[in-house]
């Protein structure tokens, strides 16, 4: 995989943070965030 699926990677089993209001805690498995980035890949152009 690219370089920013990789970054996603990484942020997803860090934690995102945003900046706006009160947002529900996601907490990913590993297989749910190689499932997801393989979805997005698969989507690309």
């Amino acid at each position: 995989m690219g370089q920013p699926l990789e970054s996603l990677a990484e942020a997803m089993a860090e934690g995102l943070t945003v900046g706006h209001g009160p947002m529900p805690d996601f907490v990913f498995t590993d297989q749910q965030i190689d499932d997801l980035l393989a979805y997005l890949a698969s989507v690309q152009e």
